[in-house]
């Protein structure tokens, strides 16, 4: 699984201009990269305000309005050139505000169309919609889950809406925010099939966007609620959650937060979706008044691949060697650890691997090495996120003692010989050849050298000798 979904530290980027106004958000989100952001609407005034957000591309004109003191959240596509479109609709001056939570990449995706499908099922009832291609044909077969735009207007009503995967038992159908413009987010299953549920004909289900890679969602959301009203609790999302998406039932009053983050406090109301990065892994919940509940839908989480260091050989021979390395961070999980090896960074080679977890070493053996010979390694570690390496590192093997043989003496006359030998091997560099000799095997005499490799002879010619008398001579190197 990649990671799709990128918080940030979040950030006012609307300002008040009435009208469809175009927000370029390249100071924020990797331009080009970016498919989408989440943003979390807040009204800071008592008063109901109106607000329209909608997709760099789109001509959509939806807006509706957020309550005094009320906030919710919206997912919009990011065009190429990192734009979308604000609609403050009337001339209250930071009443209405757009925080930019984090960024999407692929993985998430929000198609390049006009306006925006309505996927609106009948009334009064759970009906499935088939979004993937064996239906509407509206997302891929890859599809996971789906971004919806829930539109509740004209009038000022409660009406009961809900959004499940197909095949789940989740029954909350409590009236959604009247009058309102807000992001739904739920996963699909196989066949990208979901279930949604309206309860009168202004409540309308507009698909923004799917989700293909970087979420998981349950079938069956999980109850978080905080239990203590008044004050916060942890929600305890699961390790590595980066965004959390939860569904905020009606009844309470309710507000999320997490560490590091600092945004004016309001308030999540009535029936709708709510979300807040979490990067350092913490998230709270807060209800003012008792009543309702707060589900984990599903969530997105951060690709921690395993970092690892690569350690000095050791027992470095001839032919030989053990390289060594640390698993510093497994990412939260065990990783396989090895190590790549070769003459050049290409390396070339594999060892088989060990499962370790952080903090541990691991060692591997590699043999077959050519002496006096310079190899190139790093450690590696997989887990399910991918594969982390070390830095590179060489080791030189030791060279091998020369062999030579010693021929038999040639052109042997009264006062006079030559010594002959062969250099078998030359340990891998130019020698230095030639030969002791004398009457007995402490020898006494030295000839002078010639530089040889391997496979070739080396002969010199001794004089001075006495008739008749047995000499004996050894090769050197």
């Amino acid at each position: 699984m990649a990671q799709t979904i990128f918080p940030i530290t979040p950030v006012q980027v609307t300002y008040n201009v009435p009208g469809w106004t175009g927000i370029n958000l390249g100071a924020y989100v990797p331009v080009g990269i970016a498919t989408g952001g989440i943003f979390r609407i807040v009204n800071s005034s008592a008063g109901v305000r109106p607000y329209g957000i909608r997709q760099g591309w789109s001509s959509d004109a939806r807006f509706e309005d957020v309550s005094g003191h009320i906030q919710c959240c919206c997912f919009i596509g990011i065009n190429a050139v990192g734009d979308i479109a604000w609609n403050n609709v009337h001339l209250y001056s930071n009443r209405v505000q757009a925080f930019l939570l984090a960024y999407t990449i692929a993985g998430v995706e929000f198609p390049t169309v006009t306006h925006a499908p309505d996927i609106s099922p009948g009334l009064d009832a759970w009906t499935a919609v088939n979004l993937g291609p064996t239906g509407l044909n509206l997302i891929p077969a890859t599809a996971t889950g789906v971004v919806l735009e829930v539109h509740q207007g004209p009038a000022y009503e409660l009406v009961a809406y809900g959004a499940r995967m197909n095949g789940s038992t989740d029954n909350r159908i409590t009236d959604g925010a009247a009058k309102n413009q807000f992001a739904v987010v739920v996963g699909c299953d196989a066949n990208q099939v979901i279930e949604l549920y309206r309860g009168a004909g202004t409540l309308k289900f507009f698909l923004q966007g799917y989700i293909t890679d970087g979420v998981t969602f349950y079938l069956n959301a999980q109850d978080v609620s905080p239990l203590p009203v008044g004050s916060w609790a942890a929600l305890n999302p699961p390790a590595n959650t980066v965004i959390p998406f939860l569904e905020i039932t009606n009844g309470g009053r309710w507000e999320l937060r997490s560490t590091g983050y600092s945004l004016p406090k309001y308030l999540y109301g009535s029936h709708v979706w709510g979300t807040i990065g979490c990067p350092n892994g913490g998230l709270e919940g807060i209800q003012s008044v008792g009543g309702g509940a707060m589900h984990l839908v599903g969530y997105a989480t951060m690709v921690i691949v395993a970092s690892v260091s690569t350690k000095p050989a050791t027992s470095v021979a001839i032919n030989s060697a053990t390289l060594n390395g640390t698993l510093d961070d497994d990412g939260g999980e065990a990783c396989d650890c090895g190590f790549e090896w070769g003459e050049t960074v290409a390396y070339g080679n594999t060892t088989p691997t060990q499962s370790k977890t952080t903090g541990q070493t691991f060692s591997q053996g590699i043999t077959g090495l050519d002496p006096r010979k310079t190899y190139h390694f790093r450690a590696f570690a997989t887990n399910s996120f991918g594969t982390g390496y070390g830095a590179d590192r060489t080791f030189t093997t030791l060279a091998a003692a020369p062999t030579t043989d010693t021929d038999p003496a040639t052109d042997i006359e009264d006062i006079a010989a030559a010594l002959n030998g062969e250099l078998t091997y030359d340990g891998g560099e130019a020698c230095d050849c030639g030969f002791e000799w004398g009457e007995t095997v402490a020898y006494g005499n030295t000839t002078p050298t010639q530089s040889r490799t391997t496979g070739q002879i080396f002969s010199q010619i001794i004089s001075g000798l006495t008739p008749g008398t047995p000499y004996h001579f050894l090769h050197f190197f």
